[in-house]
């Protein structure tokens, strides 16, 4: 049985760059909550759907990039406002305004999407 992705409600995007900036390479995603239907029609909530996968988010806020042994900083390749996948074991959660939000680094962010 295959499942498809539910249409996607807007949910309003947190604007954390004013508030919260993130050390080194790591960054703060807004967890988009994901609910699947089955081909009949019916909505499988986010609760039950996470039984196993890769999650999706936006970026909210970005560190500055990691730094080298010599000290240089290497600019991080996730900008503000990316919608991004990532393995659903990754990052460390926390809430703002009732909103789910996760800090990950750079390098547990699995792709970019276009």
């Amino acid at each position: 049985m295959a499942y498809k992705p539910a249409p996607a409600t807007k949910a309003k995007i947190v604007d954390l760059r004013n508030f919260l900036v993130p050390l080194d390479d790591r960054i703060v995603v807004q967890v988009t909550a994901e609910e699947r239907t089955t081909p009949g029609g019916l909505i499988i909530p986010d609760t039950v759907a996470d039984v196993s996968g890769n999650k999706r988010g936006t970026v909210v806020a970005v560190g500055r990039g990691r730094r080298d042994k010599k000290g240089k900083i290497h600019a991080m390749d996730v900008q503000h406002g990316d919608k991004v996948v990532f393995s659903q074991y990754a990052g460390n959660e926390f809430e703002f305004n009732e909103t789910k939000l996760l800090i990950l680094r750079e390098l547990e962010v699995l792709g970019i999407l276009a």
